[in-house]
């Protein structure tokens, strides 16, 4: 699977971030550079962090209007 800007992701590791993000929803907003981190926006929280993707769960893909 194609990991993609806008595609919804759980949080599924604990003590990745302080506070911790557990469980929380991230939509996917860009990669950054070549590397298994992603920028993302919690939507608990509303706010963005940057997420190593093989620490989230797929949940469902992006509305993207390319695809």
């Amino acid at each position: 699977m194609k990991v993609e800007a806008g595609d919804l992701y759980r949080v599924k590791i604990t003590n990745t971030h302080k506070p911790c993000q557990y469980g929380a929803f991230i939509v996917l907003n860009e990669r950054l550079l070549d590397s298994p981190y992603w920028a993302g926006t919690n939507l608990n929280t509303g706010n963005w962090h940057h997420y190593r993707i093989t620490d989230l769960e797929f949940i469902a893909k992006g509305k993207n209007e390319s695809r």
